[in-house]
């Protein structure tokens, strides 16, 4: 078995699977994990990590956050300015 990004030998490493295919843990990390889109980290989706999606981007709980004051805006009201989400508070 061997990646279908690198062709890199699978066996007695790590792997992860994606739409049928499977990919050394470096590809899978670089090619189709989930990223925050603020600070384009990976998001570990298997722990118990909370991330937060909002308009078709993931981001990782404490990357989402008010433009203005930086205060996370996970579960929280805020208004959308352009690119800029502010909170109540600084609407």
């Amino acid at each position: 078995m061997e990646c279908h990004q690198c062709r890199r030998p699978l066996a007695g490493h790590p792997y992860d699977s994606h739409e049928g295919n499977v990919y050394c843990s470096d590809c899978f990390s670089t090619f189709h994990a989930k990223k925050c889109a603020v600070c384009f980290m990976l998001l570990d989706t298997s722990s118990a990590e909370k991330f937060t999606t909002y308009d078709g981007k993931s981001f990782h709980g404490g990357c989402f956050a008010c433009s203005v004051c930086n205060t996370p805006l996970s579960g929280e009201k805020f208004t959308v300015n352009g690119d800029d989400k502010v909170c109540g508070k600084c609407n």
